[in-house]
């Protein structure tokens, strides 16, 4: 079933890390912009922590913008010193790894074994919402399908084409979902729409266990 996550537990006072470069501090994983990143300070097994969640359910972690499959590493998600999830991803695209909902544990890790030096320039950890009744079918169309190409195009007097340049490329997308009552409206799903309408970010996943790589990071257009 799809689902949106949008309510990251990680902030600046609270999110740490194994180790960083110049320039690439671990703060730069919050602050929902799509530009800063951060860099592991060495080329071996590395962590990004968040901790004071002790009372917050936690079932998703979400990273955008990462070399994992380039650099061959393997992840694993802890709460506390518990392993909850572990993930090898096969892309440098969107990685959302969930699992059922923990609580009580002051800290969760998202812990990464490689041999090369990690790159992310994002990271949610969060509680995912269900959209229980899924999408309309019909007015669907799937995140690789929606990408959107700006071109540069230089063109001769006679048209003939002579280049063009990528200026920019990303996603626009509709997510149609099915009707929900008003218990789902007046819920979670409130919190959501602020957020939606501040602009902010947030993750969406069609069918994370038919189509895992069909998911992405939004936000609202102006």
């Amino acid at each position: 079933l799809p689902f949106i996550v949008w309510d990251n537990f990680a902030n600046r006072t609270n999110i740490t890390s194994s180790g960083s470069t110049a320039g690439t501090d671990v703060i730069n994983l919050v602050e929902e912009n799509t530009v800063d990143l951060w860099r592991s300070s060495t080329a071996s097994n590395s962590w990004i922590r968040v901790s004071e969640i002790e009372n917050r359910y936690l079932n998703t972690v979400a990273i955008r913008g990462h070399n994992f499959s380039t650099i061959g590493a393997t992840l694993t998600v802890k709460h506390g010193t518990a392993t909850v999830a572990t993930y090898k991803p096969t892309t440098d695209g969107v990685v959302i790894i969930t699992f059922p909902d923990v609580v009580g544990q002051s800290t969760a890790t998202l812990e990464i074994a490689s041999s090369g030096v990690a790159i992310v320039g994002s990271i949610l950890f969060g509680r995912k919402l269900v959209f229980q009744n899924g999408l309309d079918g019909s007015g669907f169309r799937p995140i690789e399908f929606s990408t959107v190409t700006d071109l540069l195009s230089n063109r001769s007097q006679t048209g003939q084409l002579l280049s063009n340049k990528i200026i920019r490329r990303g996603i626009s997308a509709e997510l149609p979902i099915n009707p929900v009552d008003d218990a789902f409206v007046q819920g979670r799903f409130k919190s959501f729409v602020r957020h939606y309408n501040d602009g902010r970010p947030f993750v969406f996943a069609s069918s994370p266990s038919l189509a895992p790589r069909d998911a992405g990071w939004f936000w609202r257009p102006p």
